[in-house]
Order: C-alpha cells, then sequence, then structure tokens
C-alpha cells in the first residue's frame, strides 16, 4: 500500500512539474488506431492536450478518434488536417497549434508501456531542452530481420523523434522539420548538433514496430524502401555511399574479385554492431540474407540518387503510389 501511494504521489508531482502536448499525425490508420487510443488512455500521466494531424484520411480514422472522444468525455483533444499529407508537415502543423511548454510526438501503429510519458517528463528533470524517443526491433521474419540488420544493425536503441519530449524553443531555434516523406529527422538532429543543442537520448527503447519491423515480404520490402529513398532528400547525404556502389556494380562486370570485396566489407560492417545482440549461430542463419540483400538495396540507393538527380522523383513516386 505504501508503495502504491509513493507511485501515485510520484505520478502527480511529474504532472504538475511541466505541462505538455501529444502530437500525432495519422493518414489512414483504422487498423492501428484502437490499439493506440487504448495505449494512450492507460498513461499513468495525462497530457495537457492531444493534438491529432490528419493527412486527409479516406478511412474511418477521423471516426474512431472522435468516438474515443465521445467515450471518454474528452475535452483537450484536437484534429487538425494537414494538406501536405507528409509526417513531417503534419507534425509542423502540432508544434504551430501547441499551447505548452513541452511537446511528445507519437506514431501510429508503435507498442509503448503505460508509463511512455511519464518516463519523458522524467528525461528532463535535470534538463530544459529534451530528449529523443528510442525504438527497438521485433524478432519477426526471417527477411524482416534480415532488413533490420543492414539497415540499423538490428541495434534495439536507435534515437528517433517519436516516443520524445522537446521544449517548444527547440524549434524557434532550430526551425521546423523539412517538409520529406522521410529523412526529415535525420536532418533536424544534424541541425540540432550543428548549434551544439546537446538533446539526451534514452539508453533502452521505449517504442517499438507493432507487427514487423517493416515488412515481412520481398517486393512490399524493395517498394517501401525505394519509396522512401525517393521521398526523402537524399541527394546530399547518399551521394558517396550511391557513387561507391555504382563503382562496384560496373567494376563487378571487369573484375569479379572487386565485387567479392566489396560484399565482405558491407557483410561485415553490418556485422560490426549486431554481435552484442545476436549469437554466433544466429550470425551463421542470417548471412545468406544478408549477403543477397545488400546489393539489391545498393542498386536502389544508385536507382533513387540517379532518378534525383535527373529530378524525376515526383514522377516515380506517384506511379509508386499506385501500385
Amino acid at each position: 500500500m505504501v508503495g502504491l501511494l509513493q507511485f501515485s504521489l510520484q505520478a502527480i508531482v511529474l504532472d504538475l512539474m511541466c505541462k505538455f502536448s501529444v502530437v500525432i499525425p495519422f493518414y489512414n490508420e483504422e487498423s492501428n488506431l484502437p490499439s493506440l487510443l487504448v495505449s494512450l488512455k492507460a498513461q499513468s500521466v495525462q497530457p495537457n492536450e492531444y493534438i491529432f494531424v490528419d493527412s486527409l484520411s479516406s478511412d474511418n480514422s477521423v471516426a474512431l478518434i472522435n468516438k474515443w472522444i465521445s467515450d471518454n468525455n474528452f475535452s483537450n483533444v484536437t484534429i487538425l488536417k494537414d494538406v501536405d499529407k507528409t509526417p513531417a508537415t503534419a507534425k509542423n502543423q502540432g508544434i504551430l497549434y501547441s499551447s505548452f511548454a513541452y511537446i511528445i510526438f507519437l506514431d501510429c501503429g508503435l507498442d509503448f508501456d503505460s508509463f511512455l510519458f511519464e518516463n519523458c517528463l522524467s528525461s528532463i528533470s535535470d534538463s530544459s531542452i529534451g530528449c529523443y524517443g528510442s525504438f527497438g526491433f521485433h524478432k519477426t521474419s526471417y527477411l524482416d530481420t534480415v532488413y533490420s540488420l543492414i539497415a540499423f544493425n538490428y541495434n534495439n536503441g536507435i534515437s528517433c523523434i517519436p516516443g520524445g519530449i522537446y521544449n517548444v524553443s527547440l524549434f524557434k531555434i532550430i526551425g521546423l522539420f523539412k517538409p520529406y516523406r522521410a529523412g526529415y529527422d535525420r536532418y533536424w538532429r544534424k541541425d540540432a548538433l550543428k548549434l551544439n543543442l546537446k538533446i539526451k537520448s534514452l539508453n533502452a527503447p521505449n517504442l517499438f514496430y507493432s507487427g514487423v519491423n517493416f515488412s515481412d515480404n520481398f517486393l512490399g520490402l524493395l517498394h517501401k524502401f525505394f519509396f522512401y529513398r525517393l521521398s526523402g532528400d537524399f541527394l546530399r547525404s547518399t551521394f558517396p555511399l550511391s557513387l561507391l556502389s555504382f563503382s562496384v556494380i560496373f567494376l563487378f562486370y571487369l573484375f569479379p574479385l572487386s565485387f567479392v570485396f566489396y560484399l565482405l566489407l558491407r557483410y561485415f560492417l553490418t556485422l560490426k554492431k549486431s554481435t552484442k545482440f545476436l549469437t554466433l549461430s544466429k550470425i551463421f542463419y542470417y548471412t545468406p540474407g544478408i549477403i543477397f540483400l545488400i546489393p539489391i538495396l545498393d542498386i536502389i540507393r544508385v536507382l533513387s540518387f540517379a532518378l534525383s538527380s535527373l529530378r524525376l522523383s515526383s514522377f516515380v513516386l506517384k506511379q509508386l503510389k499506385r501500385v
């Protein structure tokens, strides 16, 4: 009983210590919203306002949120419209609308415990700037895990914008998110570093994807990877890697041994940070998939770089959206 009382008092103190908004962008998320809304209501500390930003959904997403508001008699929930229909611009809408000192961002399709808001507040108790969220990865299908290894070294603790808490003054100093479909978070974090704004990172993941991390089928994975490559402004950041990949693919036809060397190098770099998460037997198990997928993803990088250089990204994106 004493422990329960102490816990309740701590939650009350944290609630009084900091006023914050929760910003949640969404687009056609009727399948993910029910679990998200349950998780929001279960939070040990509730925000001063929820701001949902709708990128013009065509399903029942808005109706689900309105029912949740009505069922719980919430008076602090707002639904905004984002005509630009990107996660970055939707988050920017929420930032501009927010009335409080801090903002926590969340996305649909994520799993998190009932102490996420409370832990976010605790993370800024000794700093008024903010703290990034942290993604972890489920061990799901073979293909999904292989991609997680290549893209993120299966590192449970990837810093991210969702699940973090930020003082609104940061967005006046750094600026809003760049209006990209992907990559906007990376550029914002780089700008923060350039200004010597040391935003903290959590030591352990507080967010996980619901279900698979990325995709559990090959064509779906390639489609998603290519779509995200084209959707962000990757021209500057991927030029060296794209050029290297193009050179290696070209050299493959002239000197097959150079391709073998490239493949081995990329393989060992992939596993460099993954050994602490995988046993030796698991490394051998995933090796064929890694070696198979690496050159395919690098070819997609080269293709997306070429399309961006030729200013054909917008046209190709429209075609991909129809698939």
